[in-house]
């Protein structure tokens, strides 16, 4: 018994530096908590660690250590025995599933890590659990949908990723969840046709864009849907002769634009 007993506190002091996270523990660590660790009879590299609150006594963390690093499925709760998160390990490293919970059990987060790198779905939540953000991973980069939410969870905006960059179509919308503005991207640049909004949906204003510039034929509306003005823009200011219209459809004057200013201006015959 006296033999057992020693080689479980030699255990412990050999051990205590990864008892919490693989890293040495704080003054602060070894007052707050009490520590059990377990050898199993039939794998003596594999040790069964269970961390608990010294205030309550109730579980903090338990998870398994083979070799000396964290594997397998680790927990971590509050201490009022709500779990508080749920990690997946090898090899001390993150790898599969990590779900993070408020204080109240709700789910916060929800990921997973292939190789230390996020990979897949990742949902974050606000407390209530309503949905705040869905992304989709590849190799630790954005790759595919995102969207994300307000509180009432309205889509605030959504759009394509590829390789961590913005990627196609991207849309804000809003606190309606109306589309305010579209964007094209290519390789998270702004390339391509883009729509501007009214509050109320109807389209504000339509062109082109090349490398995050208006470029080429644009036009803005009334919200009655008829045309306000329309000419055209060159590295992002407009150039040319534009034409501005009056809500009824009649021409009310023509312009004529240099490198974003305008330089002269005929009202139109009556």
């Amino acid at each position: 018994m006296n033999s057992l007993f020693t080689r479980f506190c030699f255990f412990l002091l050999l051990f205590f530096p990864i008892l919490l996270t693989a890293q040495v523990a704080t003054e602060a660590e070894v007052a707050y908590y009490d520590t059990i660790a377990v050898r199993r009879p039939d794998a003596y590299n594999i040790i069964d660690l269970q961390v608990f609150y010294k205030s309550t006594g109730s579980l903090y963390r338990a998870g398994t250590i083979v070799n000396g690093k964290k594997q397998g499925i680790w927990r971590t709760y509050f201490e009022t025995g709500i779990l508080n998160r749920v990690e997946e390990f090898n090899l001390d490293f993150y790898d599969g599933i990590i779900l993070v919970f408020e204080d109240d059990g709700t789910l916060s987060r929800e990921q997973y890590i292939k190789n230390s790198k996020l990979e897949g779905v990742m949902h974050d939540y606000y407390t209530g659990g309503t949905m705040k953000v869905e992304e989709y991973y590849v190799n630790g980069q954005l790759n595919g949908w995102r969207r994300f939410y307000n509180m009432d969870g309205i889509l605030q905006e959504e759009g394509m990723w590829k390789e961590g960059k913005r990627d196609s179509l991207n849309r804000w919308c809003n606190s309606e969840g109306m589309p305010a503005i579209e964007y094209n991207y290519v390789a998270g640049v702004i390339s391509g046709p883009s729509t501007q909004y009214f509050e109320s949906g109807k389209i504000k204003s339509k062109g082109n864009y090349k490398e995050n510039m208006e470029e080429g034929a644009w036009k803005e509306f009334y919200e009655s849907g008829a045309v306000r003005e329309e000419g055209n823009y060159k590295s992002g200011k407009k150039s040319g002769a534009w034409k501005v219209y009056q809500e009824d459809g009649k021409l009310r004057s023509t312009q004529t634009w240099e490198n974003g200013v305008m330089v002269k201006e005929a009202a139109a015959k009556k």
